[in-house]
């Protein structure tokens, strides 16, 4: 599958840049030093147009950025306009207490895991697990 491939050349360094969707960023499991998010918004069809992306979501995508146990440090850039600044500001200065919310949809989320490949043993299931912010929160 073209999906691992390029996660396990990233992960093992061989592609040291990957862009994606806020999609496909939320599945991918790859720590990394630098994540930078373009635009903190989303087309969601013609009748809603655009809205902010999901809190949850984009803590996802910016918890990427230095992961414990996988590197030191990390940076996270978000790129939003100006109205939305100050929302962002106090989300990335931790001036908003931030809790997990896979314990309700940890059954659901490793399923699709499972279903898109991503986890193919117990063992990948454990390690996708440790690598999350649950796991810090709860261990």
């Amino acid at each position: 599958c073209d999906r691992s491939l390029v996660e396990q050349a990233f992960a093992t360094g061989a592609c040291r840049a990957l862009c994606a969707t806020s999609t496909l960023a939320v599945g991918v499991n790859l720590p990394a030093r630098l994540v930078v998010i373009k635009g903190t918004t989303a087309w969601r069809g013609g009748g809603k147009g655009y809205s902010d992306l999901d809190r949850g979501d984009l803590l996802q995508m910016v918890g990427r950025a230095g992961r414990p146990g996988f590197d030191t440090c990390g940076t996270a850039v978000i790129m939003t306009d100006n109205g939305s600044i100050k929302k962002f500001q106090n989300l990335s200065d931790g001036l908003e207490v931030i809790e997990s919310q896979l314990m309700g949809k940890l059954v659901e989320t490793l399923n699709t895991e499972v279903s898109q490949g991503v986890i193919t043993s117990a063992m990948q299931a454990i390690t996708w697990v440790k690598s999350t912010f649950f796991f810090v929160r709860v261990r």
